[in-house]
């Protein structure tokens, strides 16, 4: 049996695509997680998986650069982003919610955030520093700039 949430995700997939198809999101976002041969993060080979966000339609999701009050009262890094609401088919992928969440991260892998657009014509990438997954329909994630990151 459907669940209220299921009956509303159609609809609220064609209604979050409307920004995209306007031309309003104009940075995409992936998901990149890096796997090292070695123990640690940055010990031996690096290789990436890269899984790109998108939302109603196929369109990149809102992000937004939190305002300096935001960032003051809840003691955010400065440069944080909110990317989302995400309205996704599978909310969201396992592969994305587990890199997101290192439910299935080795004690080698590191997951991003690459954002590129206007704010970041060559690419930036940022460290995901909170989600919010408990909402049936849509989600959010929260990330801080990464300094020195090689790509």
């Amino acid at each position: 049996m459907a669940t209220l949430a299921d009956s509303l995700k159609p609809l609220a997939k064609a209604i979050r695509g409307i920004p995209g198809e306007m031309g309003l999101r104009t940075h995409r976002v992936w998901v990149v997680i890096s796997r090292y041969t070695g123990a640690h993060a940055g010990d031996g080979d690096r290789t990436d998986e890269v899984f790109e966000l998108t939302e109603g339609k196929g369109f990149s999701p809102k992000v937004r650069w939190l305002r300096s009050e935001e960032i003051a009262v809840g003691g955010l890094a400065s440069g944080t982003i909110e990317v989302g609401p995400i309205t996704a088919d599978v909310i969201p992928s396992t592969v994305i919610r587990d890199a997101l969440n290192s439910a299935t991260a080795n004690d080698g892998d590191v997951c991003y955030l690459k954002i590129t657009g206007p704010n970041h014509p060559d690419g930036a990438f940022y460290r995901v520093t909170d989600r919010a997954f408990e909402r049936g329909i849509h989600y959010k994630i929260q990330a801080k700039p990464v300094e020195d990151l090689e790509s």
